[in-house]
């Protein structure tokens, strides 16, 4: 079987464009990304604190009181908070929990009794007085209050701004991969311009010479001096020759002819004899 050069390069230089633009890109998203969630991870304890300062600054408030219960909403929407819900446990136990307020989606807490027991032992030990736990696929903050030892606020947010530098960072990334392939289209186009297309005239030139036209020549713009203008000139300066001695074995060839057209026709003058007894 035959084989192509040029779909050999065509085959290798295809694979190295994909393995490097694959190798990029995965470099580059998992660097982003990394990079993302810890800003993520500090965004979101940043934003817990500020939310916690201005609880504090509402001071105590009774959930019994509707009116109190409204303006604390009131308030917690106009920080930000779409999504929250006020829960009060039923004894210390924090084993049965009621509803107090809620507004918009529930968050939902893994294993909320353990983190509401957590954050009451916290508390009371070092003061800390909200739990985070951190969606980092959605970018989806789960937070948990401590507004009294039986009351907690839960709020869930999520990180537009994350989710934004995510899709920011995907367009990216198909920008890189596309600049990257068009790249390497570009870049082929242009071996194969300056490599292929000047060997493919060197070989139907080759052919040509081969079927018995030897003044068939190389034509091209040799103006790069490269390596391949070198060898067509090369080229071109040995088909010249072949050409030339060509010519000069044909003249001589019909040199020879006509001497011994010559010489015969002498012959049958000095001996005609021998010319009528060979007629």
């Amino acid at each position: 079987m035959k084989k192509s050069l040029r779909l050999q390069i065509i085959v290798i230089y295809t694979i190295l464009t994909v393995v490097n633009l694959t190798f990029v890109a995965v470099m580059i998203f998992e660097n982003q990304t990394d990079l993302l969630i810890s800003n993520f991870t500090l965004e979101s304890d940043r934003v817990a604190r500020e939310i916690l300062k201005k609880i504090e600054s509402y001071g105590n408030i009774n959930f019994e009181n509707s009116s109190q219960t409204d303006e604390f909403q009131t308030k917690l929407l106009s920080i930000g908070l779409t999504n929250f819900s006020v829960i009060a446990a039923e004894d210390n136990s924090l084993e049965k929990t009621r509803t107090l307020l809620s507004n918009g989606a529930t968050a939902t807490i893994s294993d909320l009794k353990t983190k509401l027991t957590n954050m009451s032992n916290a508390k009371a030990a070092l003061n800390t007085s909200y739990d985070i736990e951190l969606d980092t696929d959605h970018f989806i903050v789960n937070l948990i209050f401590y507004l009294n030892p039986k009351t907690f606020l839960i709020s869930q947010i999520k990180m537009k701004e994350m989710v934004d530098r995510l899709r920011s960072l995907y367009i990216q990334l198909g920008l890189l991969l596309i600049w990257g392939f068009a790249f390497h289209i570009l870049f082929g186009i242009f071996l194969y311009r300056k490599i292929f297309v000047r060997l493919f005239l060197l070989k139907e030139v080759s052919e040509t010479m081969a079927t018995g036209n030897l003044n068939a020549r190389i034509s091209w713009n040799a103006s790069a001096h490269d390596e391949l203008d070198v060898l067509g000139n090369t080229f071109n300066g040995m088909a010249e020759q072949i050409s030339s001695q060509f010519d000069t074995l044909k003249l001589k060839n019909a040199q020879i002819q006509t001497e011994l057209e010559i010489g015969k026709n002498v012959q049958e003058c000095f001996l005609p004899e021998k010319r009528k007894h060979s007629i």
